[in-house]
């Protein structure tokens, strides 16, 4: 018996390339929306922040936050890795 995840994976329906590809994309602009860099900028576009505020979040982004974690999958970021950055 064949299984789910195998070479020959009766689960996964067949598609033609063009239609892989476009799952492919969708696949992608999802996960850099799942990063650190994505949602917080998400976050701070969202949250109607005054204009000084979301200045001053998206600095701390950029400066602070972004350059250890920037394209890291936000699932991906361990207590550790946030007290890690408290400390620099």
């Amino acid at each position: 018996m064949v299984g789910c995840g195998t070479f020959l994976d009766p689960c996964e329906e067949w598609r033609p390339p063009a239609a892989r590809s476009a799952v492919e994309a969708k696949r992608e602009v999802q996960a850099a929306f799942t990063t650190v860099r994505g949602v917080g900028e998400r976050d701070v576009f969202e949250r109607g922040l005054r204009p000084i505020t979301a200045r001053n979040y998206r600095q701390l982004l950029a400066t602070r936050i972004l350059p250890m974690f920037a394209e890291v999958p936000l699932i991906a970021v361990t207590l550790s890795d946030i007290k890690t950055l408290q400390a620099s």
